[in-house]
């Protein structure tokens, strides 16, 4: 009946301080139970991209499984995915890769930093892009600001989009953003029709108009 005195001397977690039952992190395991049983709380790593879920101490190599890395998703111990053009993913495990904000990124992007913003928007790579104002473009991919339209040319929407030429005998100042900015230009009047309709018509002969706008043409000095 030595049974009872010999158990003493097993080592108890409940003998030892908190300090010496702690779990090995969800990226480690314990070696061996008996270390554990011990009162060792000495934890190796998972191999390379293997990790381990339960936050429970782990026991067995056999409990690491393997994690989808950065810039791929997918279950855990399943098929990992590259994420899509525009999309990213800064961490190891089965999280959904994250939607880049009115910007583009390569296949497999790793960081917020990878997105960069679409042309029509403008920011800094990794930032909320945002769409440039009417009477503005912007063609490239990147952090360049968005540029005012020419004059003689108007854009009405936000965001994405080429600058659109005024009408014949029309312009515009720089940076217009409706078509009813653009106007006669220099040398052309308005000249409105029955119906209420207008054009712009050239100056008649001794007349002339060196601005662009609506108003008449004005007479030439004598000589």
């Amino acid at each position: 009946m030595f049974v009872l005195p010999a158990l003493a001397y097993i080592p108890s977690l409940f003998r030892f301080p908190p300090s010496r039952r702690a779990r090995c992190p969800g990226k480690t395991l314990l070696v061996t139970i008996w270390r554990l049983l011990a009162g060792s709380s000495n934890c190796t790593d998972c191999p390379h991209r293997l990790h381990t879920t339960s936050l429970l101490a782990n026991s067995d190599p056999l409990n690491c499984l393997l994690q989808c890395d950065v810039g791929t998703t997918g279950p855990d111990g399943g098929v990992c995915s590259a994420c899509a053009p525009a999309k990213f993913k800064s961490e190891v495990g089965p999280a959904d890769c994250q939607q880049c904000s009115n910007a583009t990124s390569v296949a497999g992007s790793t960081n917020a930093l990878d997105c960069v913003c679409n042309a029509g928007y403008t920011g800094a790579n990794g930032s909320a892009c945002a769409a440039c104002p009417r009477g503005t473009f912007k063609a490239d991919l990147g952090t360049k600001e968005c540029l005012l339209c020419r004059n003689g040319t108007f854009k009405d929407t936000l965001g994405p989009g080429n600058c659109s030429m005024c009408p014949g005998n029309h312009s515009s100042f720089g940076g217009s953003g409706h078509a009813s900015d653009c106007v006669c230009t220099i040398g052309f009047f308005q000249l409105t029709s029955s119906g209420g309709q207008y054009e712009c018509t050239a100056c008649p002969r001794g007349r002339f108009k060196d601005r662009i706008g609506m108003e008449a043409c004005s007479v030439c000095s004598a000589g």
